[in-house]
């Protein structure tokens, strides 16, 4: 048998792509991810036929919708951060992004929340409107513990990602973690590399470790496993040895020649295969290559 493969709308061009003539077993059509527009419908269509006897032959057609997706709120540093009383930090969200790369602007707001259990307080504190960064000056905030809440809005769509902030007193280094380009991992993805800076106006020593983590050692150092790293900015962990479905905190320390200390943490999930689904087809009878 043959097969021609067509989008019917018009509103997909195959002239870059060549899915209707490329594929290795023709019975499939593969588009390429990104080659689809969001907010748009599209109608493919398969003739199928005998290729000796191309009368004898069937088409079929179906709808694709696609929706658009989520956006992505990322707040750059790490999913908790310390910093000094005595220190300045700013929030930054520009590595938020629409994964559609639809047309559009964000806007932007940020939210305070302070723990009522400790001695955190919001109020000298101002945030400005519509800013993709935070900057928040020394001794404004008191030491304690706080949420800090980005929102990201475009259009008919928003998303949020939030950051804790503890504030104790001195200023001991600042440390950024940068933010992953996933929330989620295989474990047939390699390795994930995370990146860090350290900011600190006296010399310090810095350790990466994991937090309750079920596999001891998984930072890669020099083709071995270890359960921590010291003094290096940027790291490798090996995905193949972790264990699905379970999160894994990266912990990064830092002390300065003051003895005083932060640290910063970054979370991520590796991927579990799902656990149960269901299938639905319809028509539930036909007749194949029925064309009278």
């Amino acid at each position: 048998m043959s097969f021609i493969w067509s989008e019917e709308s018009g509103a997909y061009s195959d002239d870059s792509n060549h899915a209707f003539t490329s594929s290795k077993n023709p019975r499939r059509l593969k588009i390429p991810k990104n080659s689809l527009e969001a907010l748009t419908t599209y109608s493919f269509k398969v003739i199928g036929f005998m290729t000796d006897s191309p009368s004898i032959n069937n088409s079929a057609t179906i709808e694709v919708i696609v929706e658009q997706q989520n956006l992505v709120a990322l707040i750059t540093g790490g999913s908790y951060q310390q910093y000094g009383r005595d220190s300045s930090f700013t929030l930054d969200a520009s590595n938020s992004y629409d994964p559609d790369e639809s047309a559009g602007s964000f806007t932007y707001s940020w939210y305070c929340e302070a723990d009522i259990k400790t001695d955190a307080n919001c109020t000298d504190l101002t945030l400005k409107g519509n800013s993709i960064n935070q900057s928040v000056p020394m001794n404004i905030l008191p030491v304690g513990d706080y949420l800090f809440t980005l929102l990201v809005v475009k259009g008919s769509r928003n998303n949020t990602a939030q950051v804790n902030i503890e504030i104790v007193a001195g200023a001991p280094p600042v440390i950024k973690i940068a933010a992953l380009t996933s929330a989620k991992y295989n474990t047939d993805e390699g390795f994930l590399s995370v990146k860090s800076t350290i900011y600190s106006s006296s010399s310090y020593t810095s350790v990466w470790s994991a937090d309750s983590s079920d596999v001891t050692s998984l930072f890669v150092d020099s083709g071995s496993y270890v359960s921590t790293l010291s003094d290096q900015l940027n790291i490798v962990i090996a995905l193949s040895i972790l264990t699905e479905g379970n999160t894994y905190t990266l912990r990064l320390t830092a002390t300065d020649s003051e003895d005083e200390s932060s640290y910063s943490t970054v979370s991520f999930t590796i991927n579990e295969p799902p656990s149960s689904g269901s299938v639905e087809v319809s028509p539930q009878n036909g007749f194949a290559l029925d064309t009278s």
